[in-house]
């Protein structure tokens, strides 16, 4: 867990847990909708790139939490 200075998404935890680079992407939307797409290309060492491919389909979201008055980002896979 990291102390939380901003509640931002999570793709800076997920580049770090699974050792990528992100190469290219395409604009996000600021106000994205159901079924809207973006494509990302990741570079990496084969099984960090398997690991993350796993996560397709599934909801990974930062999480603050408060422990003894400070805050704290972790990140959540369901």
């Amino acid at each position: 867990m990291r102390r939380a200075t901003t509640a931002k998404y999570p793709l800076e935890d997920l580049l770090d847990k699974y050792l990528l680079s992100l190469s290219a992407e395409t604009e996000f939307v600021s106000d994205p909708q159901p079924g809207d797409r973006a494509t990302m290309e990741f570079e990496g060492e084969v099984d960090g790139l398997r690991q993350a491919a796993a996560l397709v389909g599934r909801t990974v979201r930062n999480q603050v939490t408060t422990t003894d008055g400070r805050e704290y980002v972790s990140m959540v896979i369901e």
